[in-house]
């Protein structure tokens, strides 16, 4: 059981370097990755292929993608292949400031003979991978900026951050305050979300708790109350903003808040049904494992319970590496056309809510250095 009294741990960039060897032993062994824009890579893996990488190549020019820019320095269709995702992916996360740390891998068949899918012809699929980076984390805490939203009127932070938060369950896992909640479950609270029931389980297990030894923080209740009030103990105390009270706000603060607020209103409008990005959770996940790391660690303040429990949860993680991977998210991709039009057009609705997110993100939250804090 994980330690209920200690205080944060290390820097997660101190102690990646570890962990990630320890999971990546787990994961697919992909080449070394080749540097493409900032932060965003591509790996291949050593199959020789040719016909499908063709294949794969064409039914992206075919779906409307331009010919990589230097097409004089592919002689590959393996190459083509690379240059057309580099320069979709660059499209896709064009803007981003915080959101975009993150590797891309194409795979031309799936890992491994697929026992965990119910799929009949493996051999129909291809995989699109996306992994955790090696560049630094993106850590953030909101307090200060959320007290400067408030200012202008108090429901308009929390709306931003409820949105962040509805609309970011169908991207890459995103460590907020509610995912650690979710997190904790299995981390820290024998699989139970309520006080009772944790505290039940710790009387069978015969670890019974003990407040004087031990840290509230840890405990369902503690971890609510360790946040405002609104955000899990009394979610009722705010209510949030539709799009006609946003509008309204904006025609009276047009200069600070308009983009937030634009971006708040055209989210809002989208369907949560008609997006998505590769999932670890999805029928057609290409891996059966849960993610080791997440695409930005976002707490209330700097090293609050969000950062605490991700420091015991990628402990659990080292200790079961084979159920976890440094992957945020794998999709098997269907070699038929029709079918990758489709999955196309959902990753690309996926990555225009996520640059919505960014910018909410940008606005509701601040980076901050561990070390120095």
């Amino acid at each position: 059981m994980p330690s209920r009294t200690k205080q944060p741990g290390q820097s997660i960039a101190k102690t990646r370097q570890a962990d990630h060897a320890a999971i990546r032993g787990h994961a697919p062994a992909f080449l070394k990755p080749i540097k493409l824009h900032k932060s965003i890579k591509r790996v291949f893996r050593t199959e020789d292929c040719p016909e499908r990488w063709a294949h794969i190549a064409l039914m992206w020019l075919d779906s409307g993608e331009p010919e990589p820019v230097e097409m004089g320095s592919v002689s590959t269709a393996r190459d083509t292949l690379a240059a057309i995702v580099m320069q979709w992916a660059e499209k896709q996360t064009a803007g981003m400031k915080h959101l975009r740390t993150f590797d891309v891998h194409l795979n031309p068949l799936p890992f491994g003979d697929l026992d965990h899918r119910d799929i009949e012809a493996p051999e129909s699929f291809w995989v699109l991978a996306i992994d955790s980076s090696s560049e630094p984390d993106v850590l953030m805490y909101m307090k200060d900026r959320f007290a400067a939203l408030e200012a202008i009127h108090p429901a308009l932070a929390i709306t931003a951050y409820r949105l962040f938060v509805d609309y970011g369950y169908r991207t890459l896992p995103i460590l907020t305050p509610h995912m650690a909640r979710e997190t904790a479950t299995n981390t820290w609270w024998y699989g139970v979300d309520s006080q009772e029931d944790y505290l039940a389980e710790r009387e069978a297990c015969e670890e019974p708790y003990d407040p004087e030894e031990e840290d509230a923080g840890y405990t369902p209740d503690g971890f609510d109350q360790s946040f405002p009030e609104w955000m899990f103990s009394n979610t009722n105390s705010v209510q949030t903003l539709n799009a006609e009270q946003l509008l309204a706000l904006k025609s009276d603060h047009q200069e600070s808040i308009g983009t937030l607020i634009d971006t708040l209103v055209s989210l809002s409008a989208i369907d949560r049904d008609s997006y998505r990005l590769p999932w670890l959770r999805h029928p057609y996940a290409a891996v059966d494992e849960e993610n080791a790391y997440f695409l930005a660690y976002i707490g209330w303040d700097k090293r609050d319970m969000v950062f605490r429990l991700n420091d015991d949860y990628i402990e659990q993680a080292n200790y079961s590496g084979d159920c976890h991977t440094t992957m945020l998210g794998a999709d098997l991709v269907h070699m038929d056309r029709a079918q990758f039009l489709k999955w196309k057009s959902e990753m690309e609705a996926g990555f225009a809510v996520l640059r919505k997110l960014d910018v909410i993100l940008d606005h509701i939250a601040e980076p901050f250095d561990w070390d120095e804090s």
